[in-house]
């Protein structure tokens, strides 16, 4: 890999890891379905000049988009504006990884081995273990939404397979443009008075939001596809595992999170869990092209 390219996809990973820090941030002064809309808006105006009507697939691009955008973040948003410990919520994001994968069994016919299945039930195992934890049991409601809001990203993964062809920040683009009107409804239901409030809040909440919007949605997202254009997914797969790492670094440090060996020992089970499933899934993606 080229140097540029890797350091390229070490930004990637920071922005993913510390993002984690922002959006915390920000939902101690924005209400997260709200903070979810000015998200999904700055995302839309950022990638306007790349939204393109794409003939024939728009139905598959704005369900995708919808799930992996509004429905997504309606769960992650609220565990994080909810718990006290977030550092616990950065594991929990990982079950994305395995969910994903059953779901390819399940409704794609993708058939497993035993490295990927053991892989699955450490996945699970990690969290269930994080779970037991007092520290982390007081954020049970948190932790619930956001294994909701992974099962929805694995969800949103395998709508999101069937957009191949199409660029990754018009994808973006019509990601946010779909989930603005459901995001604005919900707001208006679930946080009456939030967006009548919006001017009074200081501009720092919405620098925040920027940050997440920018980094995280449209140079994350769009730079990973950029990336997996240009080398193997054996490559590439592997080396975004530093962003979860990177996340509970940044929210202990910055944010006042606590861990305990029973957090970190269930962290790693996850972690090790989901690194087996990436690997494999990347070391199976490269056999088909191979073979096609």
């Amino acid at each position: 890999m080229k140097t540029r390219h890797l350091l390229f996809l070490m930004l990637i990973n920071l922005a993913w890891g510390f993002n984690i820090v922002p959006t915390r941030l920000a939902l101690a002064g924005i209400p997260p379905i709200t903070a979810a809309l000015i998200r999904f808006v700055m995302v839309a105006i950022l990638c306007a000049p790349a939204i393109r009507w794409v003939p024939g697939r728009m139905g598959a691009v704005l369900l995708a988009g919808f799930v992996s955008g509004a429905a997504m973040f309606s769960f992650n948003n609220a565990a994080f504006a909810l718990a006290k410990n977030v550092s616990v919520l950065a594991i929990a994001g990982q079950l994305g990884v395995p969910f994903s994968l059953i779901l390819a069994i399940v409704f794609l016919g993708e058939r497993i081995h035993a490295k990927r299945i053991f892989g699955i039930l450490l996945s699970f195992a990690g969290v269930v273990l994080l779970s037991f934890d007092p520290r982390a049991f007081q954020d049970h409601v948190p932790l619930l939404l956001a294994c909701a809001g992974s099962f929805v990203y694995a969800t949103g993964t395998i709508l999101m397979r069937r957009l191949t062809g199409i660029a990754a920040l018009n994808i973006q683009g019509w990601l946010a443009a779909v989930s603005v009107l459901p995001l604005l409804f919900l707001s208006m239901v679930m946080e009456p008075g939030a967006l009548a409030k919006l001017p009074t809040i200081p501009v720092h909440f919405f620098g925040y939001i920027f940050f997440s919007a920018l980094f995280s949605s449209v140079v994350g997202h769009a730079g990973l596809t950029f990336l997996l254009q240009r080398y193997p997914v054996t490559t590439i797969s592997p080396l975004t595992l530093l962003s979860p790492i990177l996340a509970v670094i940044f929210s202990v440090w910055l944010l006042g999170g606590t861990l305990t060996y029973k957090m970190m020992l269930g962290g790693i089970i996850t972690l090790v869990g989901v690194a087996i499933i990436t690997l494999r899934n990347a070391q199976a993606e490269t056999e088909k092209v191979q073979l096609a």
